[in-house]
């Protein structure tokens, strides 16, 4: 009984696989007769893909060259408008500076001496930095000199 079953399974399993074999080269033949068939036509498609393409392209440049000039018009327009601006908003700069100098002139004093701490404590960092680098490329050179 399981001879018979055994049997069943593998000539079953040997003719789906025998049908797939068959069905790949039947399709490869059909494909191998389709390029074929569409050698001779393919020239003329590639001419008229050929003709297709230059249209899109000449399409294309037309669209991008009215692209361009509509960039080009908003960027003068924004450019104009921001000059206008400028133009209107100097007297108020040139106010707000005038301002800002009379304060200048008011806490001057006051600003010097700070910056002069400031300017300690900067000289004092770039001195510890130059000593601890020194010191760490004289350990560097000793240590090489020691282990050469």
């Amino acid at each position: 009984m399981a001879l018979l079953f055994l049997n069943t399974v593998f000539s079953t399993l040997g003719s789906v696989i025998s049908l797939i074999i068959r069905l790949f080269f039947s399709t490869s033949y059909a494909f191998v007769f389709m390029i074929q068939a569409l050698k001779v036509p393919g020239n003329a498609i590639q001419t008229g893909l050929q003709a297709i393409g230059d249209a899109v392209k000449a399409c294309l440049e037309y669209v991008l060259d009215l692209l361009l000039e509509v960039l080009s018009a908003a960027a003068s327009s924004f450019f104009d408008l921001l000059k206008k601006s400028l133009v209107d908003g100097s007297s108020a700069m040139i106010s707000a500076a005038g301002e800002v100098m009379e304060t200048l002139k008011n806490s001057s004093v006051e600003l010097s001496k700070e910056l002069l701490e400031v300017f300690e404590g900067l000289q004092q960092m770039i001195s510890k930095i130059v000593e601890d680098l020194l010191k760490n490329y004289m350990d560097a050179v000793k240590y090489v000199i020691q282990n050469a």
